[in-house]
């Protein structure tokens, strides 16, 4: 009899045993975990990315108006000059000539000239005694305003070849640093259409410019005065600050890619940008700090229609998302574009996730913005779903690990 009893006893528990591992075994097959993220305050920006180069914000290109060899050099790279130093100096043997024989040929003119002049007074006394014709007087007359002409034209060419013994002598036309210089000592330069370039001058290194190819996709959004971050692979870890100041309306095509330049103004106080530089830029076109946002795919998610089916609560969720799914298919059918200003995100609140319809804001992409008197911050909207075993009851406490929430 009391063998009797264990063996009924050893049964009841072996039974007992069997239900609780198909209970769990069936809760585990049938669970749902919710992966989740909260939501958060914060800040989303709109950036419009592009590359340029970073140049002085003026600068100036020496010439020589003049030709001849480079006699002597007073500056050379990186040298700081002032406003009417002297830089350079043209070989002046051929232009100290030039301005001999322009010296000679006017004091020929003024002799020649003097002679007129007496012809002139003379023959005006004859006429006037009768003693010659009219018409020689007249042909007296004509040469002294032919000498006189001769005197204004040797002047002009002797006052053109003092002008070029002085543009011999270069002076720097700002002050500045010489960040490029192109000719040697003993180099021939001659002068044409297109001046000879010997130096170029930036004006003030402490400001600089960026000058930034963007797409005609982006222009639209970019407008001056907004904020620009850049880097530089010299200081790949050092971002420096600009600002727009200005969008040039001439378009550059390369390779049929039409891009449009932005003048970004940069300061450049420590000299550690240098002209030449590519620039990888950000131009901040808009922002909107202190919102709710959410991660972009929380937008996307749909929990599986097993489990809206076995929620009425929500069924009206599936006849609005119906509907709106029609009117979107119209909208799409009928040729026009309309912006999508709201949706649907999935708030996991206790073992459940319930719609919530959000207005929707800026998005980066990454996150969303949204707005919406049903969502509070630091709430999970559901991102994902993982079927399986679930043993927390609530989210990971680890901030490294995905977050999970599951319904029973």
């Amino acid at each position: 009899m009391k063998r009797k009893s264990i063996i009924t006893v050893s049964v009841i528990l072996l039974a007992i045993v069997l239900v609780i591992v198909f209970m769990v075994f069936r809760h585990k097959k049938d669970s749902i975990a919710w992966k989740a993220s909260p939501i958060r305050k914060g800040k989303i920006t709109i950036l419009v990315k592009a590359t340029g180069t970073l140049n002085a914000d003026t600068t100036v290109q020496v010439g020589t108006q003049v030709t001849g060899i480079v006699w002597k050099l007073f500056a050379d790279y990186n040298s700081k000059v002032k406003k009417g130093q002297v830089i350079a100096v043209i070989d002046t043997t051929f232009l100290s000539a030039s301005r001999a024989t322009a010296q000679a040929a006017l004091q020929s003119a003024q002799a020649n000239l003097q002679q007129a002049q007496w012809t002139y007074d003379r023959d005006k006394i004859l006429l006037n005694e009768k003693v010659i014709a009219a018409s020689d007087f007249e042909t007296a007359e004509t040469n002294l305003a032919v000498a006189r002409a001769s005197e204004v034209s040797a002047q002009a060419n002797l006052n053109h070849a003092l002008i070029n013994l002085q543009y011999a002598v270069i002076t720097a036309p700002v002050t500045g640093t010489v960040i490029s210089r192109d000719v040697e000592l003993g180099q021939t330069v001659v002068s044409s259409f297109n001046s000879v370039t010997l130096f170029s001058i930036a004006n003030d290194l402490t400001k600089m410019q960026v000058q930034a190819d963007v797409d005609e996709a982006d222009i639209g959004q970019v407008k001056v005065g907004q904020p620009v971050t850049f880097t530089v692979d010299a200081y790949p870890d050092e971002v420096f600050q600009g600002t727009v100041r200005q969008v040039r309306l001439q378009p550059v095509t390369v390779q049929n890619v039409v891009n449009y330049i932005v003048i970004i103004d940069v300061s450049n106080k420590d000299l550690k940008l240098m002209p030449g530089m590519t620039a990888n830029i950000s131009i901040n076109v808009q922002e909107h700090d202190n919102i709710l946002k959410v991660p972009a795919n929380a937008l996307s998610f749909t929990p599986p229609q097993s489990y809206i089916k076995a929620h009425p609560s929500i069924a009206g969720y599936r006849e609005m998302n119906t509907k709106n799914s029609r009117e979107e298919d119209i909208i799409e059918n009928s040729g026009a574009f309309v912006e999508q200003t709201s949706g649907y995100v999935w708030v996991v609140r206790g073992d459940l996730v319930h719609p919530v319809k959000v207005k929707l804001g800026l998005s980066d992409g990454n996150y969303t913005e949204i707005e919406s008197d049903s969502i509070r911050p630091r709430e999970w909207v559901a991102t994902g779903v993982r079927t399986g075993s679930y043993t927390s009851g609530g989210p990971s406490t680890s901030p490294f690990m995905p977050q999970f929430h599951r319904r029973k």
